[in-house]
């Protein structure tokens, strides 16, 4: 049986050990304009989602691989042409829809949408409360906001959901902090 100074030790030394992991993290870092350090050999990006459903309901199927596959610097010069697109189509064919919400007006106009959502990144800044556009957390309720973003129906009739405003498991309190995987 262990001793209380024999736990502590053990308590210190555990404690070191998890500082200088993350002094190693810190120190690996790089600043985000260093495009110096490829992906490792034989490894190959096949998806990326940064904001929600903008892959999904934004980007035509034809373009969804090279958009997963692609760095968000290019998001501009290549998918925001047909993200306007499809935010104007979807927005028209929602108008259509009986009992569907108006629009707001004046509205996010969709320029102003794209500057938000192309490049597809997570920005966030931190003298603001970290809540999801700025930043994400585990439990923020993302669909919602680029649901009204998207069909520029924030306000306008209570705004639009998708019903769904918690997780259905519990998140845990420990890294990684996901719920258990459904079997």
């Amino acid at each position: 049986m262990k001793t209380n100074m024999e736990r502590i030790q053990i308590r210190l030394f555990a404690a070191g050990l998890l500082m200088l992991a993350a002094a190693v993290v810190v120190a690996s870092c790089k600043k985000d304009d260093d495009k110096s350090d490829p992906a490792p050999a034989g490894a190959t990006q096949i998806d990326r989602m940064a904001v929600p459903a903008i892959n999904t309901a934004l980007i035509s199927s034809a373009s969804k691989d090279s958009f997963n596959r692609g760095d968000p610097s290019s998001d501009i010069a290549l998918f925001q042409g047909q993200m306007g697109s499809n935010i104007d189509g979807l927005r028209t064919a929602v108008d259509g829809i009986s009992g569907f919400p108006a629009q707001d007006v004046p509205g996010v106009t969709t320029a102003q949408l794209l500057a938000i959502v192309c490049p597809d990144v997570v920005s966030i800044n931190f003298a603001n409360p970290v809540t999801f556009p700025n930043g994400r957390q585990l439990s923020d309720d993302v669909m919602d906001p680029i649901l009204g973003l998207v069909l520029n129906r924030n306000t306008a009739g209570g705004g639009i959901s998708d019903t769904i405003n918690t997780n259905d498991a519990a998140f845990s309190g420990t890294f990684p902090y996901l719920a258990n995987p459904w079997p």
